[in-house]
């Protein structure tokens, strides 16, 4: 019996994973500042700063790990995704490579 081979498209489903957290983050700050959430320099010190002064400790702390979950998720994306290109260029069984 074959089985189809869907683990190249786990490739994909991890990328749109990533972006959840991301997703999150920001709409806890635009909640938080009733949707004047200004995104001009995201990664700058003012935007730290400002974060912290209009954002309460839960809601800032939630944000922070949500964005830091999907900086974690885009920095393991490329191991992640050369190993399934590796296991199907390998031949490796698609009951394997599909498997958990």
């Amino acid at each position: 019996m074959t089985t189809s081979n869907y683990s190249i498209y786990a490739i994909p489903a991890f990328y749109i994973l990533a972006l959840v957290p991301q997703f999150y983050s920001t709409l806890l700050i635009n909640r938080a500042t009733n949707g004047r959430f200004d995104n001009v320099n995201p990664r700058g010190a003012s935007f730290a700063e400002t974060c912290k002064k209009s954002l309460d400790k839960a809601t800032l702390g939630r944000s922070e790990r949500a964005r830091a979950a999907h900086t974690n998720a885009l920095e393991n994306l490329p191991l992640f995704a050369s190993a399934v290109i590796c296991a199907n260029m390998a031949g490796l069984e698609k009951g394997m490579v599909n498997s958990d």
